[in-house]
This record gives C-alpha cells, sequence and structure tokens, in this order.
C-alpha cells in the first residue's frame, strides 16, 4: 500500500505540558487526536494572505507566533490534519533552490524571513508535535493573481522569468505555466520532490487550478505538441494527466508512505454531458479545468481525492447530497480515498435567509458524510472562515470530540473531579495525555493556567500581542506571552518583574487568578464566608485572602481533609478542571 495512514505521525501530547520548537514552548493544550480514523482537515491558505500571514512580515518571532495561534485553533477544534498553502504561485514558503521566496510572506518575492527561518518545517514539527498532519499545498501552474503588474515584480530567479518560453498569458491577464510543455510537468514534479525530499510532510497536495478556462491561448502548443490528438480538450485532459501520474510514480518513489491527492471542483461532469456524471447542471472540472477525476480514482493515480462540494443540501443546480453519493460510488471499489471539501467559508456573514445561515448546514452536511461507507473524512475551507463563522469553531470542537468519544482510564483515584474533566474536555477546554489518559494528579503551570482561564472566559488577546515587555523572562516570543500580556492587560496578573511561567502555579495563585478573571467578566459569586476556617490559614498571602475567601464561600474552592488549605501547594490538573468548570457555570448562568 502506497498510503500513509492519516494517523501514523500523530502523536498525542498533553494538555498541560508543552513542547519546545525552535528553542522556545509552543502551546500546551494540543488536541488528542488519535481517535478515530477519519481525516477531519482545514485547509491554510496563503495567497493573498488570506490565513497566514496575517500582514507580509521577515520578522521570525510574529511567524512563530501566527503560526502557533493558527496550529492552537486547529487542535483546539479536533482537526488532525492541515492543508498548508506553501506555493501560492511561482513561489515558496520554504528555502527552496527552485521557486523564490513568496511576497505574500515577506512583502517582496525571493526575500527570505530573518535567522533562516523556515515557514515549512517549523509548520510541520508544529503540526506533528500536536498530533496533527502536515500537508504541503501546491498550486501548480498559477503564476500571478494580479496580471501584468505582478508578473513584472517577479523575482528574477523565479522560473517564470528565467523560462519565459513555459508561460501563456490567459485571457483573463494573468499568467500561467503551460501544461502542454514537459518541461513544466518536470519542474512542478521537481518542485514536489524537493518538498517530501527536505522536509518531514505527510502528503502532497494540489487544489482545482489546472487550465483555468476554455479559451486558454495555447494554439501554438497545440501544433507543437498535439500531434495525434483531434480534439484539443481531450489533448488538455491528457495533458493533465501526465502531470498526475508523474507526481504519483515520483513522489511514491521518493516515500512510499507519503499521501499524494487532489481537491477538484466538485463536479466531474454533468449526467447531460457525460452520461456517468452527477444529476448536476454546474460547472464540470472535465471541460473546464480539463481534469479527468474520475479517471485519476479509477486509475489509482491519487491516494484521495477531496472534491470541492461547495453547495447546500437540496441546491438545485448542485445538490450537496447528490454530489457526495457520486462521489461516494465513483471511489467505490478502488484504492483511492474520499474526503468532502467543505465550505465553511460560505457561513461568514451570511444573510439570514442562506442555507449557509449560522453553523447549521455545515452540521447536516457532516451528518450526511457518516452516512456513506466511503466518505472517509473532510476538509474544511478555510482555517480563517472557521474562527469567523459565528459559532463555527465550538460547534466543530464540540462534533469532533463528542465522535472521538473521549475516554480516561486513569480517573479511578479522581472519581471526585471525572465529571469537571469530562466536561471541559468535551468542550475543547482541555484534553488528554494520549493512551486514553488524562493525568488528573500532574501539576498545571503558570502560564498553562492563565491560557485556560483567558480562552475560558472569552478575553481578546489580540491587541496584546505584540510591543508590549510584559514580564522580563516572558519574552514576545514565548508561546504563552499573548495570553501573559492580555491577563496583565486586564489586571489579573501582578505587576512585577517576572512571571516566572514554567513553575507550578500555586493554589492561593490559582485563587487569585481565577477571581479577578472571573470578576471582570461582571459575574457575581457571591459574598463568599467573614472567616477562611483553615488550620493553615495565616500561610495564605494577604493578597491572595479575599480571593480564597470568596472561591471558597462559592463552593470553587475547598480545603483538604485534615482541615488545611494548602495555599503554596502546587494545583493538579483535576484541581484546575474542577475551578475553570464550576467558574464556568457562573459565568453561563450570568451571561
Amino acid at each position: 500500500m502506497k498510503k500513509r495512514g492519516i494517523f501514523a505521525v500523530c502523536a498525542a501530547l498533553a494538555v498541560l505540558v508543552p513542547t519546545v520548537l525552535g528553542g522556545f514552548a509552543v502551546n500546551a493544550f494540543a488536541a488528542d487526536n488519535d481517535k478515530g480514523d477519519r481525516l477531519r482537515g482545514v485547509w491554510v491558505a496563503t495567497v493573498y494572505r488570506l490565513d497566514y500571514p496575517k500582514t507580509a512580515s521577515t520578522d521570525e518571532a510574529v511567524l512563530k507566533r501566527q503560526a502557533d495561534e493558527i496550529l492552537d485553533g486547529a487542535a483546539s477544534m479536533g482537526l488532525n490534519a492541515v492543508f498548508f498553502q506553501v506555493r501560492p504561485g511561482s513561489d515558496a514558503f520554504y528555502d527552496s533552490k527552485i521557486y523564490p521566496w513568496s511576497q505574500y510572506l515577506t512583502g517582496t518575492q525571493g526575500t527570505a524571513p530573518e535567522n533562516g527561518f523556515d515557514p515549512l518545517e517549523y509548520w510541520t514539527e508544529g503540526a506533528h508535535a500536536r498530533g496533527m498532519e502536515l500537508h504541503a499545498w501546491i498550486n501548480p501552474y498559477r503564476i500571478t493573481k494580479n496580471g501584468d503588474s505582478e508578473y513584472a515584480s517577479l523575482a528574477e530567479e523565479n522560473p517564470a522569468k528565467q523560462h519565459p518560453d513555459y508561460v501563456i498569458r490567459s485571457t483573463d491577464g494573468n499568467y500561467y505555466y503551460d501544461p502542454a510543455v514537459p518541461e513544466v510537468r518536470d519542474l512542478v514534479v521537481e518542485g514536489a520532490l524537493e518538498i517530501v525530499n527536505h522536509y518531514d510532510v505527510d502528503g502532497i497536495h494540489l487544489d482545482d487550478y489546472f487550465y483555468p478556462s476554455q479559451d486558454f491561448p495555447d494554439d501554438e502548443s497545440f501544433a507543437c505538441y498535439g500531434e495525434g490528438f483531434a480534439d484539443k480538450g481531450d489533448w488538455r485532459r491528457e495533458n493533465v494527466n501526465l502531470l498526475i501520474k508523474d507526481l504519483d510514480r515520483q513522489l511514491h518513489a521518493a516515500d512510499p508512505n507519503l499521501s499524494f491527492g487532489v481537491s477538484p471542483s466538485g463536479i466531474w461532469a454533468n449526467k447531460s454531458t457525460r452520461p456517468e456524471g452527477s444529476d448536476t447542471r454546474g460547472s464540470e472540472s472535465y471541460n473546464k479545468q480539463y481534469a479527468d477525476t474520475r479517471a485519476w480514482v479509477k486509475e489509482g493515480w491519487v491516494d484521495y481525492i477531496a472534491p470541492q462540494i461547495y453547495w447546500n443540501i437540496g441546491y438545485s443546480v448542485a445538490d450537496y447530497k447528490i454530489l457526495t453519493e457520486w462521489w461516494n460510488d465513483a471511489v467505490d471499489g478502488t484504492d483511492t480515498e474520499l474526503y468532502i471539501g467543505m465550505a465553511d467559508y460560505r457561513t461568514v456573514d451570511a444573510a439570514a435567509e442562506s442555507a449557509f445561515y449560522g453553523t447549521g448546514e455545515i452540521k447536516r452536511q457532516l451528518d450526511l458524510n457518516r452516512t456513506y461507507d466511503n466518505v472517509s473524512g473532510e476538509i474544511h475551507f478555510r482555517y480563517g472562515s472557521l474562527v469567523s463563522g459565528e459559532g463555527l469553531d465550538q460547534m466543530l470542537a464540540s462534533y469532533y470530540r463528542f465522535e472521538s468519544g473521549i475516554r480516561f482510564s486513569d480517573l479511578s483515584e479522581s472519581k471526585w473531579a471525572e465529571d469537571y474533566i469530562y466536561k471541559l474536555a468535551e468542550q475543547g477546554i482541555v484534553n488528554g495525555m494520549g493512551e486514553n489518559r488524562f493525568a488528573p494528579a500532574a501539576s498545571v503551570k503558570r502560564s498553562e493556567y492563565i491560557k485556560m482561564l483567558m480562552n475560558t472566559f472569552g478575553y481578546d488577546s489580540d491587541p496584546f500581542v505584540s510591543g508590549k515587555a510584559v514580564y522580563t523572562d516572558v519574552p514576545d516570543s514565548y508561546w504563552g506571552y499573548r495570553w501573559i500580556a492580555c491577563a496583565k492587560e486586564q489586571g489579573i496578573l501582578e505587576n512585577s518583574a517576572a512571571f516566572r511561567p514554567e513553575e507550578p502555579i500555586t493554589r492561593e495563585d490559582m485563587a487569585l487568578y481565577s477571581y479577578r478573571a472571573i470578576k471582570g467578566t461582571g459575574t457575581l459569586l457571591g459574598s463568599g464566608s467573614k472567616e477562611i476556617a483553615f488550620a493553615d490559614e495565616n500561610e495564605i498571602s494577604p493578597a491572595a485572602e479575599n480571593a480564597v475567601r470568596m472561591l471558597v464561600g462559592a463552593g470553587v474552592l475547598n480545603g483538604y481533609p485534615d482541615g488545611s488549605f494548602g495555599a503554596k501547594k502546587t494545583s493538579t490538573r483535576a484541581e484546575a478542571c474542577k475551578v475553570i468548570c464550576v467558574l464556568l457555570d457562573a459565568y453561563s448562568e450570568s451571561h
């Protein structure tokens, strides 16, 4: 078998244990994504900086931090595969000897990030550390999106500038590599092999950009290379077929376990055009992009196919249900996996009368996918839409974690906390440590608890993510910087010189920070006890006394059986879950 199992690289991490990458800690709240065998993917688009980076930058710390934000978010939604666009045009988001650095990354094509930073390397390591796969998404033929002005600004080392005989200016004013030229196919394959040979990616992924239109001005190429073909359409399809076959053969020769697939437009052909087609009336990849995707499935040239079925269930022109059923039948009996490309982007700012308003349509499509034996997962377009669509990220987190069947085998000694742990796990606020373990007695670091508070109560860290020296031991390259900066800005943390982010949090500090955070949301916890009736109450710091009194009085915190509170003891994961869960209930009731 040439496919790599989608979970072959998954190494589930502790929710509350940071992993060190590139010399600093990254988010510890990684999802335990090794449950189930479905692909739960997301596209991360770099063209026009749709998802990454937010703005062009050469700053290593900025680019790392923004990558961590997306990887953290994907993991928290229960996703297990990231399709990262590493070649939006004739350029690269990695250190390539073939293509220049992308203008979408640093602002000027050919300009590298500082300090030798390599985004693809960082994204790959970061995805794997969070238990996710990383697929390198490339656009094989596109050179420009902004016509002549963009073409003029291409770096001199760009293959399109070095080999103008490879290039055609299309009727849309943009420039493309000519699929008919054998050297162009070699260039695409060589570029894909460069990625596979230098990065630990789990797959090479192509989207639906093949021939840009039916009126592509390639008469000269047809005259030169079209011998034996009476029909230009058949010739064009064969040109694309040759690329797909070459990629299949050479990529798997380089890495037999690599996953190679394509995400074409959702309609192969309408039944009115070809009898084998779907009962639809929309744009056909067979006759528009000249992509004979059905043939690739039947011939086994791709490990998976991910059709972009970007319409709603019941849409008369292209019904999601009809197309999903058609693709389910198309892959039946083949060695090709089927993942559905989903139009989450259509939920963003959808009008109330739209089928995509809210989360209902995406939820219905997820449910429908699971009724077909050959649908092995889905890929969501795109990350920015998942976090912009109202409630979409929460819906996916809940859906995927429920589907995964969260169960922890090590809670027998912490039965008192079981409900709290499962409640937060189902909401994606905490996750397991792999192998069905939660480790309820493990300690929680100060930085980790602050992130839990900030995420639980919706504090927005974005205004505080850069340019502020918050603590001497929390540089802005630290994985938890933005949450710590936000907490300090909101008055949750003290104005000391250092924060000690890697130290375990004490029970009194957990009480102090929790009380300040919940108070800042306008939530009332009651009056609390007038007196702290603990044998060791004199060990509670004056600054934390009121917070402990209020949280104990509200039933958020309790003492130990021996009558002590243990102010200086470190908090366990189980204790942190109870505190967060009880506070979350109080917050929900008052909002």
